[in-house]
């Protein structure tokens, strides 16, 4: 009895023991938090997010507090020199995309990109400080900035337009301490007059030059050439490159030259004392040599010409008077008719009448000679008729070459009379050639 009281108090503790043991268990396992694998996607794409955004606003950042920290205590109207004393150097480069010419009004309009570049003294920082950040863009009127005009502009009230006020300026710095340097490459469109003068039609060269100056002396800004090079013309790409003929001209070169304002006349030397350097204005004189394009001059304009000076000289050997008349009055029609074409496309003259058209109007006046002594010979012809005696009364003002005893005929007489007129044409026009070609 005793024995069987003792197996139960323990099976009823074996129970009430394991009861305990699972409710622990329950508890730790309730505890543990297993990781889920869709939670574990979001997030690293929560990360990536993150970083990329972290990055871009980073950089943002930190280009608003570089254009806050630089331009802050920063002043457009103090020229950005430590040493107010020296001047600042403006580098200046023509760069020519397109040009024309008005030969009536006699004008030049360039088109083009004016590279500007100068040191700035305030507006240097240190890139380690930005997220190495060196180089910024502005706004034109951010910054200090060369008063760059057109000296011989033509447009009037909006000259102040021929160089674009409206541009951007890259600031790329050197340190906190040694300043910044400041490239700016404006747009313009200028508009000069010009002195053309065309009297070598058509082999005729002008030159016209635009001048631009800064409106500070020169003890504060002084214009040089941009790393010594030359203007560059580029008025097409890629295989245009070498396009150099717009309209009836050609440009043969774009040159640059520094000159200096002083006492109302410009000069190649450089001033040398303060006093002088104080009343001086620097200019930068581009200079475009134009050369005229007639490639139709030759065959639309000289052969007409030569033609119309054999029909002429050929009119002298025609065995017939009145042949010869029909055929001068012809050439001289078919001359007026060019000579109007040739004035329509004949530019302006400044100094004098072109010698082309001095050429072409003394071929029309030695035609017209030509059609009065064919006029003088026919009515001496009807009037004399095949009298030699009447005849020797007109030979009596003849060289004496035309008393030879072997004239016997007026036919024959007339035809000699002619051949040496006719020569004497060929010669002239010779001595008109070789003068108007070498004069």
């Amino acid at each position: 009895m005793a024995s069987l009281n003792k197996f139960l108090i323990f099976l009823i503790l074996s129970v009430y023991l394991s009861r305990i043991i699972v409710v622990v268990d329950g508890i730790q396992l309730s505890s543990v938090e297993y990781p889920d694998e869709s939670n574990d996607d979001e997030d690293e794409d929560d990360d990536d997010d993150a970083a990329e955004e972290l990055y871009n606003k980073t950089y943002s950042e930190y280009s608003t507090e570089l254009e806050r920290s630089i331009f802050s205590k920063y002043s457009t109207k103090i020229r950005p020199a430590k040493n107010q004393s020296a001047p600042t150097l403006v580098d200046i480069h023509w760069h020519i995309i397109h040009a024309s010419v008005n030969q009536e009004l006699q004008t030049l309009t360039l088109h083009g990109h004016l590279f500007m570049r100068w040191e700035d003294e305030f507006l240097g920082w240190d890139p380690d400080d930005f997220n190495g950040i060196r180089i910024i863009q502005a706004r034109k009127w951010h910054v200090w900035h060369p008063k760059i005009r057109v000296a011989n502009s033509i447009s009037g009230l909006r000259a102040h337009q021929d160089i674009s006020p409206v541009a951007h300026v890259l600031i790329q710095t050197h340190s906190k301490e040694k300043g910044a340097m400041i490239e700016m490459y404006p747009t313009f469109s200028i508009n000069v007059g010009c002195y053309f003068d065309y009297a070598d039609y058509p082999n005729d060269i002008n030159n016209c030059t635009a001048i631009i100056y800064s409106h500070a002396k020169m003890t504060e800004v002084v214009l040089r050439v941009y790393e010594s090079w030359p203007p560059t013309l580029m008025l097409g790409w890629g295989g245009q490159e070498s396009k150099r003929i717009i309209s009836d001209f050609e440009m043969v070169s774009f040159t640059n030259q520094l000159l200096y304002y002083i006492n109302g006349t410009a000069t190649k030397e450089a001033p040398v004392t303060e006093r002088q350097k104080y009343g001086t204005l620097p200019i930068l004189a581009g200079t475009l040599q134009l050369r005229r394009h007639t490639a139709l001059y030759g065959i639309g304009i000289l052969l007409p010409c030569l033609v119309s000076i054999a029909i002429n000289i050929c009119s002298f050997y025609l065995p017939s008077l009145h042949m010869a008349v029909y055929s001068i009055m012809s050439n001289y029609f078919i001359q007026i008719t060019f000579l109007q074409e040739f004035i329509t496309k004949l530019p302006l003259s400044v100094s004098r009448v072109p010698d082309t058209v001095v050429l072409y109007g003394v071929s029309m006046l030695f035609n017209l000679s030509s059609f009065f002594i064919h006029v003088v010979l026919i009515i001496l012809t009807k009037k004399n008729g095949t009298d030699t005696q009447t005849g020797s009364q007109f030979l009596t003002y003849f060289p004496s070459l035309f008393k030879s005893k072997s004239i016997e005929t007026w036919d024959v007489k007339t035809k000699i009379f002619r051949t040496w007129i006719g020569f004497g044409f060929i010669f002239s026009y010779f001595v008109l050639y070789l003068y108007f070609t070498f004069n």
